[in-house]
């Protein structure tokens, strides 16, 4: 039986780094396979995000243009008032258009009859604050109306008007949430899968499935993407999904979006090469010690006749 045995011996120490080299070689490739996936995902975001940028750099290019106009250079708010009428009717994503003195206080409001008092101060202050301070144009987050004009939640985009180095006017165009969704509709997620454009505080623009526009984001979401530009992470969605989640933060907006896909089908391709992996090793030991013990049994008659 010696020989039987040393031969079995031999064959499995032969076979063993062979298949601990293919079990290594399939799992370096599930993992790369894995890499590819999540690098596509997180192109797919950039990608999104990309054109949620260029759709707020049109509204920019917008005011800059209308901050041109010769109503406004001249101060004369009145016709520029007159005026606002046609640029709403020719925007129709914009729900508003206001202007702001240097000081920051409401000096028109196209919603509002002209002559009317404005002394309601900016609904969403901080992206005011920053097109007074730098000079540069800001993009604020989901505010709601003051219930006068109009209560329809909305985004400002603001356009510092500068002349000879002295900040005159900031242009805001008040835009409305839904206009990016189209955006995230053409994604055509597949059944279970969900997309969400989201403010700088934490609050839903746009998403699919369909929620509430301002309402907040997944505590697991915020996490993640408060802690990093751009990620990957596994947690709950705000239905308490368990998904893996792509994110990516723009640096022009504070916006972000995250696609995220469940879990099962994340897992899905991984465990099934191991299962492969495992079955494909049991059935190349066990055809090893087979033939092991098949070669062995000739050899121990021969050797016992000798």
């Amino acid at each position: 039986m010696r020989p039987r045995n040393d031969l079995l011996l031999l064959v499995l120490a032969t076979a063993l780094p062979l298949l601990a080299f293919a079990v290594l070689a399939s799992a370096l490739l599930v993992w790369q396979e894995q890499e590819n996936y999540v690098t596509a995902v997180k192109d797919r975001n950039r990608a999104f995000m990309s054109a949620v940028d260029a759709q707020l750099k049109g509204t920019i290019g917008a005011l800059e243009a209308l901050g041109a106009s010769g109503a406004l250079h001249d101060g004369d708010l009145a016709r520029f008032h007159a005026a606002s009428q046609d640029v709403l009717a020719a925007h129709p994503g914009w729900l508003n258009l206001v202007v702001f003195n240097a000081e920051g206080r409401q000096v028109l409001n196209a919603l509002a009859p002209w002559g009317d008092p404005l002394h309601r101060p900016a609904l969403e202050s901080r992206s005011l604050r920053k097109a007074v301070q730098t000079h540069s144009p800001t993009v604020g987050n989901v505010m709601y109306g003051d219930g006068v004009f109009t209560s329809r939640p909305g985004i400002a985009v603001r356009v510092p008007i500068v002349r000879e180095g002295k900040l005159v006017y900031v242009l805001s165009a008040i835009v409305k949430p839904e206009s990016f969704q189209p955006l995230i509709e053409q994604q055509q997620l597949p059944a279970g899968w969900t997309s969400g454009l989201v403010d700088g505080e934490g609050q839903f623009i746009a998403r699919v499935p369909a929620k509430p526009v301002g309402s907040p984001a997944g505590a697991d979401y915020l996490a993640a993407s408060r802690a990093a530009s751009e990620g990957w992470y596994r947690g709950t969605t705000v239905e308490g999904l368990d998904t893996y989640t792509a994110h990516v933060r723009s640096d022009f907006s504070g916006w972000s979006v995250g696609f995220s896909i469940p879990a099962e089908l994340v897992q899905r391709g991984p465990r099934r090469a191991g299962w492969l992996m495992g079955v494909g090793v049991a059935l190349s030991l066990a055809l090893a010690a087979a033939i092991a013990l098949r070669v062995g049994r000739r050899l121990v008659p021969a050797q016992g006749a000798s």
